[in-house]
């Protein structure tokens, strides 16, 4: 457990009440009520659209889901809302909090859904480094652990929903090193998305004497 919780939320308000406290920051934190959305999304200069896709364990069900994941597809409707809210907000930042890749191609090229942002994990400081990232502290400059397809038949294996005779699957794993990005690679599939668009980053580093 958390010894404390700075959330998104209050980071993005404090931050704003210090540094710009003309500008209004509005919330809804109901994922289905796309009416809420049209009305905000309209009015708002930026839109922050948080989504989820989290997993289970063996022994833990997390928001319904037990064990591991049965879907590579954002949580709660997530890629309708995205495309709800995109519809009416010309500057719509999406900040996934995943825990291993998830299908982005139903809204990733909506002209108005202008950068993504993996948060992993969020943690008890997940809204300090997230307001950090948005206005500039630092750098985004992380690199993904896992390689995001297109679609889930861009993947070498599906879920297996089900035991072999009471048994689980035996998975023989004969591809040595070929796995993750090196299989895409090594398959010859073409259904990674570009990096056309991406904007490059400098990081300047200071070394102190050791």
């Amino acid at each position: 457990e958390f010894l404390y919780l700075i959330d998104p939320l209050n980071a993005i308000q404090t931050f704003m009440r210090t540094n710009n406290p003309t500008t209004p920051v509005e919330r809804l934190l109901d994922d289905f009520n796309f009416g809420a959305v049209d009305l905000l999304a309209v009015q708002a200069d930026t839109c922050l659209m948080f989504t989820n896709a989290d997993s289970g364990e063996g022994y833990i069900t997390v928001d319904g889901n037990s064990g591991d994941r049965t879907i590579i597809t954002l949580w709660h409707g997530d890629e309708a809302l995205i495309q709800r809210t995109a519809s009416s907000c010309v500057n719509t930042i999406v900040v996934m909090h995943i825990v291993e890749p998830v299908t982005v191609e139903t809204w990733i090229g909506h002209p108005n859904a202008t950068a993504i942002i993996n948060a992993g994990f969020p943690g008890q400081e997940s809204g300090t480094a997230l307001v950090n990232v948005l206005f500039g502290a630092v750098n985004l400059s992380g690199r993904l652990p896992y390689t995001i397809a297109k679609q889930m038949s861009d993947y070498p294996a599906d879920i297996s929903y089900s035991r072999n005779d009471g048994a689980f699957a035996q998975i023989t794993y004969d591809k040595g090193l070929n796995v993750d990005c090196k299989c895409v690679g090594l398959c010859s599939l073409k259904h990674v998305r570009d990096a056309d668009g991406c904007a490059d980053t400098l990081t300047q580093k200071h070394y102190a004497e050791v």
